[in-house]
């Protein structure tokens, strides 16, 4: 080959290069579709763009850069990538700040901002091979923003509970998810309204206050009890029923079962038992009896039973109980209580996916029952493998609290249950209560989706020196629990018309290097990658140099 040939080839490929280098193109060949949108999302970017002469652009900015180590670095890439390929549906523009380069001034704004959204920068904490400790400030967050407009997401799903391996990789897994949730609220011009329903005993309105606040990030919460109009819930997308302690009458059922039957989403969080923690505190001792709603026949026909029981498990929260013998010297320390359990989440579905454990306290158990076609029942939450269920009436005593393993015989009792399709109403055969003032033929079925969960509590948050905690939280161990993000999945799930929450199933599978064996054998494939790409150009160039010499012999022998 002349050298004229040589230069040719060349000025074409890196004119080539050239030419495709503003073009970003991706072939997604892996088993699980990571690369690749799905459907529910090209569809809203097509939306935005079809309407994009209405609004003003999409501009996405990155906090997570700079000097990252390899596992942030995924993440980085990760979003970059995913950006990427939403800007090819719709006109989005990626900016980057390192937020470690910015002015005082500058930060300051910035953790402002932050903190308006509830977010925090992420500590690091890394060992070198060397054993050196090195301390990062990580700032896992995308800004989106449009005009005057802009959300803050978060990109790290940080579980304690896992490896940082994991919840890196259940991060990346959950981006799709995360961004286009963040576009969704930032175009979404009208809020959707949910209610807190009254009248029975509910949790109050300061036991809420920080699920109040979640939910308040997408929809516009309201609180309100039913009246004898049958529509008196229809602007509502969605009701939460927060630990009722009072029955419902037949007026009240009727109107929350034809809300059910045109569509209403509802969230029951029931207690099965009624118990006093003032008697508790005080005495050391409750009596647990069954509470009775007046609901069961409806919730029945919804296919689920809430048990009049107490589930006690040694997965469970400690209280601080005084063991001193003598009251003027009270000596207080934490001891497991087992009727606070730490309820497992499912990976079966979006609302509990890759949540942590939900904490409870006086939980009871549900039963799925009903064998409906029409339906689809799936268990959000349950017990460990080392629970036991109490049949009440019962008395729970400070002093009695059982620690042997035996004892706790039961495994993954269900806690939590989500229920979907065609429901049958409950009034399908009965006359309509005469308290109800409508000439309106009664809905005997209709598709709704409903979650039931068998405790109250876990919907209510502490205060403390006249501040709410987060949801969830465990003073004594100053751990945060999965209350907020389950329930803030459910409401999201119910209100969910486009099929956005169900990108929450997306998964990642994690194919992790054996780290014991890259150690050993980190010398022999550091001198294998150095050595064999130079044997090989040795042996190719020995190669082309045989052939040489053997097409010049056969030359001069034709000669």
């Amino acid at each position: 080959m002349r050298l004229k040939h040589i230069i040719a080839i060349v000025i074409a490929v890196v004119a080539l290069n050239l030419v495709l280098l503003p073009v970003s193109c991706r072939f997604d060949l892996t088993s699980d579709h990571r690369y690749t949108l799905s459907p529910t999302t090209i569809d809203m970017l097509h939306h935005l763009s079809d309407h994009k002469h209405d609004r003003q652009p999409l501009v996405a900015t990155l906090l997570l850069t700079g000097e990252l180590n390899s596992g942030f670095l995924r993440l980085e890439q990760a979003t970059r990538d995913l950006l990427s390929d939403m800007s090819r549906q719709a006109d989005i523009r990626l900016e980057t700040i390192d937020p470690l380069e910015l002015s005082d001034k500058e930060m300051d704004k910035l953790n402002r901002q932050l903190l308006a959204y509830g977010f925090r920068p992420t500590q690091i904490y890394e060992t070198s091979r060397r054993g050196q400790n090195k301390q990062t400030l990580v700032y896992p967050f995308l800004l989106l923003s449009s005009g005057q407009q802009s959300v803050m997401v978060q990109l790290l799903q940080n579980n304690p509970v896992l490896s940082g391996a994991d919840n890196l990789n259940n991060s990346i897994a959950a981006l799709e998810y995360q961004v286009a949730m963040g576009i969704n609220r930032l175009y979404t011009t009208q809020r959707e309204k949910i209610c807190f329903l009254e009248g029975h005993g509910e949790l109050a309105e300061h036991e809420t206050y920080d699920l109040q606040q979640t939910l308040a990030r997408y929809f516009d919460v309201y609180f309100g009890s039913l009246n004898n109009d049958v529509h008196c819930l229809d602007s509502f997308k969605c009701v939460i029923v927060a630990s009722p302690e009072q029955p419902f009458t037949e007026a009240d059922k009727y109107i929350l079962d034809q809300y059910v039957m045109r569509g209403g989403k509802i969230l029951w969080a029931l207690n099965g038992v009624r118990f006093s923690e003032d008697i508790l505190s005080t005495e050391g001792y409750t009596p647990v009896i069954p509470l009775d709603l007046n609901l069961q026949d409806m919730l029945f026909r919804y296919g689920v039973r809430i048990n009049p029981t107490l589930l006690t498990d040694l997965q469970c929260l400690s209280i601080e109980v005084d063991i001193s013998p003598d009251p003027t010297q009270p000596h207080i320390v934490p001891m497991p209580w087992a009727y606070s359990p730490l309820c497992l989440t499912s990976a079966e579905s979006s609302i509990s996916k890759d949540v942590m454990q939900v904490n409870t306290t006086f939980c009871s158990t549900i039963d799925l029952v009903g064998n409906s076609e029409q339906l689809t029942q799936k268990v959000l939450l349950a017990s460990s493998n080392a629970s036991h269920v109490i049949s009440t009436p019962a008395e729970v005593d400070l002093s009695e609290v059982q620690f042997d393993e035996n004892y706790y015989h039961d495994a993954f009792v269900p806690v939590a249950a989500v229920v979907e399709g065609e429901f049958s109403s409950l009034f399908r055969f009965r006359s309509q209560p005469k308290e109800i003032s409508s000439n309106e033929q009664p809905l005997s079925e209709g598709y709704s989706k409903q979650v039931f969960l068998a405790c109250g509590s876990a919907l209510a948050n502490e205060w403390q020196q006249g501040q709410p905690l987060p949801l969830g939280y465990d003073r004594l161990t100053h751990r945060q629990w999965g209350n907020r993000d389950f329930l803030l999945n459910a409401v999201l799930y119910l209100t969910d018309d486009n099929g956005l929450i169900q990108l929450r199933q997306k998964s990642i599978t994690l194919r992790m290097l054996n780290n014991k064996a890259v150690n050993n054998y980190l010398r022999a494939a550091q001198l294998a990658t150095i050595l064999v790409p130079l044997i090989l150009l040795a042996l190719l160039g020995l190669s082309i140099a045989c052939l040489r010499q053997l097409r010049q012999r056969k030359i001069t022998n034709h000669k």
